[in-house]
């Protein structure tokens, strides 16, 4: 009997926890990136995969590969495949995010010039500077290319980030942390300079449970 898409993604997601986590296995796509181009046809992919340890039927593993290439391109970038591991961008993940983003927006407008990312955001905790991979400078100028310039989904060059923009940001940033909202959270605490307001997040299950009541 054939597995579900969410099966198969779910034993997945226990083989990488198993084998120690998202950090190993993207050693392991850096590692067999052949060309350098950042980008895995199926066959590359297959390797990654069993050289990681990973192991599905092929069929189930061509099944994942179609799902994780979003544009279609007949390849998979890291990217796609961390995106198709994360979590959507609620509960802990959303307010934490928007604290960041009332720490950046800082006259409340709900629009804010990218020219001020640097006296807000501290970018030696972005995940990826913490792992060496890229430097702080990097991380500022994928944070504008993010918006700006030939990014896939970039919008116009008008130096401006609107709140959904940010939001978009910090989901694809949220990718980085398919298994830990601990971890995402004190990045962007970390990073920000904010703090999780537990009350809030306490708040959602005697609301959730109050409607349920009503409904009975």
């Amino acid at each position: 009997m054939s597995r579900s898409y969410v099966e198969m993604l779910s034993d997945l997601k226990f083989q990488i926890a198993k084998r120690g986590g998202i950090n190993s296995i993207g050693r392991c796509f850096r590692v067999n990136d052949s060309n350098k181009n950042g980008l895995f046809e199926f066959e590359e992919f297959e390797l990654v995969f069993s050289r990681a340890g990973l192991f599905l039927k092929q069929q189930e593993l061509r099944t994942l590969f179609r799902k994780f290439d979003r544009d279609n391109s007949g390849s998979v970038d890291y990217g796609e495949f961390l995106r198709a591991l994360a979590s959507p961008l609620g509960g802990r993940r959303l307010n934490v995010s928007l604290l960041a983003w009332q720490k950046f927006d800082k006259d409340g407008s709900g629009v804010v010039d990218l020219k001020d990312i640097k006296g807000t955001y501290d970018a030696s905790k972005h995940p990826k500077v913490v792992t060496g991979e890229w430097t702080e400078e990097m991380v500022y100028k994928q944070f504008v290319t993010q918006f700006e310039g030939e990014a896939k989904g970039a919008t116009k060059n008008d130096g401006k980030v609107t709140k959904d923009e940010f939001l978009d940001y910090m989901a694809d940033l949220s990718s980085n942390f398919p298994f830990s909202d601990d971890k995402f959270v004190q990045s962007v605490e970390n990073a920000w300079k904010v703090t999780e307001d537990l009350s809030k997040v306490n708040a959602v299950a005697p609301k959730i449970l109050n409607k349920l009541k009503k409904e009975i």
